[in-house]
């Protein structure tokens, strides 16, 4: 016995409405949550190839450093005019897009003994992009050499 058959017409529709909303924002959720992991993964690889760009400065400023006297002395001041916290910077070069910074402390000399050497803080910064842009990235590696008075 229905006696008022017209006061449930609609309610369908209310509840496709209601399951399309939902189903709408679940969406819209998911794209952003898939996004944001993309995004995350794509930064993370860049950091990774940053580092080893760094690490590859890193490899050569050190090989420079403990070469030759002549190939230190473009790495850092020479070691009659070092002074501790003289800063030298001999220039920038690029890797694959990445612009490589390597910086020189020269800490000075160290007698041990009475065996003098002398000690060096290199400081090498791989970067890419603007400070501030979502595509910028960056790495810096520290590393300490240290040699004998005679290089050749």
């Amino acid at each position: 016995m229905n006696s008022h058959p017209d006061m449930q017409k609609g309610f369908t529709l209310v509840s496709t409405i209601f399951i399309i909303v939902v189903l709408a924002i679940l969406g819209s959720f998911i794209t952003v949550l898939a996004t944001v992991q993309h995004t995350a993964t794509a930064q993370s690889l860049e950091g990774v190839r940053a580092y080893y760009a760094a690490y590859s400065g890193m490899e050569w400023a050190i090989y420079e450093a403990t070469t030759t006297a002549v190939s230190r002395d473009l790495i850092c001041p020479a070691p009659p005019e070092a002074v501790p916290g003289t800063q030298n910077n001999p220039g920038v070069a690029t890797v694959n897009g990445f612009t490589i910074d390597v910086g020189c402390e020269s800490v000075g000399a160290v007698i041990e003994a009475v065996n003098p050497y002398y000690v060096d803080t290199l400081t090498i910064t791989a970067k890419r992009g603007i400070i501030g842009s979502p595509d910028y990235v960056t790495r810096k590696i520290v590393a300490t050499v240290s040699y004998k008075d005679t290089l050749p």
